[in-house]
This record gives C-alpha cells, sequence and structure tokens, in this order.
C-alpha cells in the first residue's frame, strides 16, 4: 500500500499543488485500516476505490483537503465512523467532504422505497450539502466514473441501473458544472454498456487501425516531441521550447467516433469506418502553450508545418475550435492519410476545460431540491428524419423521441434508426430502448399513417425504459383506454 501512496503523492506534486504530507498520510493509513477486510465485487479489496478516485482528482490538480477527502469518502457510510469522528481527526473541510457525498443511512422505512426513490433522496441530500462546499461534486464525480470504469462484474441489470443513474443524476451535474473531463468520460462509458456490440465492433476497428499505423503514429510523436525539445528552434528562429513547453497524447473515446463515423454508415452489420475517407482523427496530441506567450500557438505551430513538415508530405487540414468553443485545434494529415489533432492550450486552459467553472454550480444555489430531475435537468439537441433540430431531455431514449413527436407514433412504433444505422431484425425491438445522445439523427419506423389506420404496438414492458414524463403519461393514458381503470 505504501507504492499507492507515494503515486498519490507524486501525481499530486506533478500537478504543482502543495500538499500536506503528514495530513495526506494520515488520511491514508485511516481509509486502509478502515476498508481493511472488505472487497469489491470483483473480489479486489476495497482500499483500492477510494484510492482509484483519489488519484483521478490528484491529476486534476486539486489540494490536499480534496484528495484526502477522496481517501475518506466511503468511510462514514461503510465503516461506522461518524463525520464527528473525522472531524476531529483531520479538519472541518474534510469531514464535510466526506459528508455531503455519504448516502443517508436509511431506517427500516426504505425498505418501501425504490432504488429510484432512494437515488433520489440521496442526491437532494447531496445537493443541499455541496451548495456549501462545491468542491464535494468532484469527488462525486470522481467516484462515479471509476465505479463505471469498474462495472464489468456486474450483471447486464446491475450495469445498466448505474448508467440509468449516471444519466439521470449524475451527468447533469458535470454538465452543469460543464466539467467535461467528466462529462465525455462518463458518456464513452455509458454508450459501452448501452451498445455494448456496436462499441466491441468499433473499439475492434479503432485497435486495428493503431497497430496497422504504428509507425506513423511514432513519426508524428517524435516530430512534436523534438518541436517541445527545442530542436526546431533554430530553423524556426524562435525559443520554441518556451512557447510549447510539454506535450501529451491520448487515444480517442469510442463515442467520439461513433458520432464522428454514424452519419456515412447505413446498416449496423457494416460498421466499417474508413479513418482515411472520413478524415477521422486517429490520435489527440495536446501541445501545452506556456502562459506567458501573448502571440497566436497556432501561427506558430503552421510555421512549424511550412517549414518541416509540408516537404514531407503533411497536410495542414484545418484549424478551428472544439464544439464547447473552449479548445484550439489544427488538423493534420500524415503522407499515408492519417489525421492527427493537435490542441493547443495552455495550462488554465486546459483546467477550465476539465473541470468547468465551479461557480457555475450557482444556478442550484438556494434553489428547492424537492424535484431533483427538474433541478439538475438539461436538454440535448437531437434531429428528426428532414434534419430539423429539437431538445429532449438527456437520458431520454428513441421512444421518448418518438412520443415527442406524436402520441400515436410512439404508441404504434416498431423501431428506431439512429444515425442512419438499421437496427438487424433480432435487434429492431431494442433499438427503441436506445439511448439518445447529443447530435443524434433519429428516425422512428412506425405503424402509423396520416389516414389514421394504426396498428398498435405499446407493452408493459415499455415503462421499463422511457424515460420522459410525457412518455409515461401517454403510455398510462392509453392502458387506462384499453384495460378500465381498475386494471
Amino acid at each position: 500500500m505504501h507504492e499507492e501512496y507515494e503515486t498519490i503523492l507524486r501525481i499530486a506534486k506533478s500537478r504543482g499543488q502543495y500538499i500536506n504530507e503528514t495530513l495526506l498520510a494520515n488520511a491514508f493509513d485511516f481509509a486502509v485500516q478502515k476498508h481493511a477486510g472488505q472487497t469489491r465485487k470483483s473480489g479486489e479489496p476495497y482500499i483500492l476505490h477510494p484510492i482509484a478516485v483519489t488519484k483521478i482528482l490528484a491529476d486534476l490538480g486539486f489540494e490536499t483537503n480534496v484528495l484526502c477527502a477522496a481517501l475518506l469518502h466511503d468511510v462514514v457510510e461503510d465503516c461506522d465512523v461518524s463525520c464527528e469522528d473525522l472531524k476531529n481527526r483531520f479538519n472541518e473541510e474534510i469531514s464535510d467532504l466526506v459528508d455531503a457525498v455519504s448516502a443517508i443511512k436509511h431506517d427500516g422505512d426504505a425498505l418501501k422505497l425504490s432504488k429510484n426513490e432512494l437515488d433520489t433522496m440521496d442526491m437532494k441530500k447531496f445537493v443541499e450539502h455541496a451548495q456549501s462546499n462545491k468542491k464535494a461534486y468532484y469527488i462525486k464525480l470522481a467516484d462515479r466514473l471509476h465505479n463505471l470504469r469498474t462495472l464489468d462484474p456486474f450483471k447486464p441489470e446491475k450495469r445498466l441501473a448505474k448508467i440509468k443513474e449516471t444519466r439521470r443524476l449524475l451527468l447533469p451535474i458535470a454538465s452543469n458544472l460543464e466539467a467535461y473531463f467528466f462529462v465525455l468520460k462518463m458518456e464513452d462509458l455509458c454508450f459501452k454498456y448501452e451498445n455494448p456490440d456496436v462499441h466491441k465492433i468499433l473499439f475492434s476497428n479503432y485497435e486495428r487501425e493503431m497497430r496497422t499505423n504504428a509507425e506513423q503514429i511514432r513519426t508524428m510523436r517524435t516530430y512534436l516531441k523534438d518541436l517541445v525539445s527545442g530542436n526546431y528552434n533554430d530553423k524556426l528562429n524562435s525559443k520554441v521550447d518556451q512557447i510549447f513547453t510539454h506535450i501529451y497524447e491520448y487515444k480517442r473515446r469510442i463515442f467520439d467516433i461513433y458520432r464522428q463515423a454514424t452519419p456515412d454508415i447505413s446498416n449496423i452489420n457494416d460498421l466499417h469506418i474508413d479513418f482515411h475517407a472520413q478524415q477521422i482523427p486517429l490520435k489527440n496530441f495536446i501541445l501545452r502553450v506556456s502562459e506567458d506567450f501573448m502571440g497566436n500557438p497556432v501561427r506558430l505551430l503552421r510555421t512549424f508545418y511550412n517549414y518541416c513538415l509540408e516537404e514531407k508530405g503533411y497536410i495542414w487540414l484545418e484549424e478551428k475550435l472544439d464544439s464547447h468553443k473552449l479548445r484550439r485545434y489544427v488538423l493534420l494529415q500524415d503522407p499515408f492519410k492519417n489525421v492527427f489533432r493537435i490542441y493547443l492550450l495552455t495550462k488554465s486552459e486546459n483546467m477550465l476545460y476539465n473541470l468547468g467553472n465551479i461557480e457555475n454550480m450557482q444556478a442550484l444555489d438556494n434553489k428547492p431540491v424537492d424535484d431533483i430531475d427538474n433541478l439538475l435537468n438539461i436538454k440535448i439537441p437531437v434531429y428528426r428524419r428532414d434534419g430539423s433540430k429539437v431538445e429532449i431531455e438527456d437520458g431520454a431514449t428513441a421512444l421518448d423521441f418518438a412520443f415527442m413527436i406524436h402520441k400515436e407514433i410512439g404508441l404504434c412504433a416498431k423501431y428506431a434508426i439512429i444515425n442512419n444505422i438499421i437496427p438487424p431484425e433480432e435487434k429492431k425491438l431494442e433499438s427503441l430502448s436506445h439511448v439518445i445522445a447529443p447530435g443524434d439523427r433519429v428516425d422512428i419506423v412506425s405503424d402509423s399513417s396520416k389516414d389514421g389506420q394504426q396498428i398498435y404496438h405499446a407493452t408493459f414492458e415499455w415503462f421499463n425504459f422511457i424515460q420522459t414524463v410525457r412518455a409515461r403519461n401517454y403510455l398510462i393514458r392509453y392502458f387506462k383506454e384499453k384495460f378500465g381503470e381498475g386494471n
């Protein structure tokens, strides 16, 4: 366990934080002691979970009290430790943060409540407590992110329940914060479990593309490393290494690839992606820009391209801001038609993108939390068959979309075509439970016609995956009319 502590400390210090090592070591030892003998569903020691949560937050640059609270975030809930104990042993802020993220200790009456109702109670309590220290939001999000990363040992129905709760309660918090580090990673994991077949095919395609082009990726990496090492200073007549100070790289998220590729895919059985023809980036790089640099980093990278890369067969495709208008990037294509996305960010710009602005959560301050869904609810843009944009609740399914268009289209829905992908026969009914993502194009195939001819397909099972009040009310009304009030 000492190695795990040293790793947390090393990560935190590498992000420029002053760390109270005595306090952090005390929290680490206390958490190890209290979770001793406890295991996770996978069989691994439970303490590895709070350690993993703490590493996420350390990597994001949080300070000692937040890291201590992350290590201790389950001791009140699971280890017969009180918040007063934590206040006396550590400090008031750590105690308050742990209190905020701890579930309510339910009495016997809780047995009468559904899982959804219990989750709602816990979330109300969390939002109320987090209003006094908004850093608790990040501990809650890091906790959920690691839980999503470790869902494999659970049965499919348990996984989907966790995903459903994430979409209903946690993703809205991350979206309100505009903390895109959490938004995008959680969306990607939700997609993995909601669409396992599609995810498996796309992941396999992407990994194969990475292996096939490993040498070209290494070449791109070498050019950028030489750039930040100052090897091109003389040629560019500039101290480039003092402007571009670090290079980072990471693989593409499968959900991002799906969103970019699916408009050109017509059948779910043919999910082959042509990375070259569609100019889909194979790898993302980040060039860290010095905070002191007052010039245009894109212009400097363009100069590097003009002098060093163009003659080697690279093509400058475009420069632009991402969809959130927060990150500048350039797309470069190598001589083998592989596309690389290069972000140019200062440390503060990267932190703003990852964590958002905590003051955004003032939108929740001093508001009643009785209706937690409406308090957190956000809507996402999706598109109808004709390309017109509409908005629907985040987490809504294709069937919810059908009812939003028209009651009869919902009741008579047969299957959904998402992003032009026609599901195979055995997956058509399942396609109605597909959770819609921002930007999806949705087409509902329905036995409802303008001349009044309808064939109703609604079943009681639909209540298991609809998310919107509108869809639920239409179904309730339909079954009351069909079977009568008393049935």
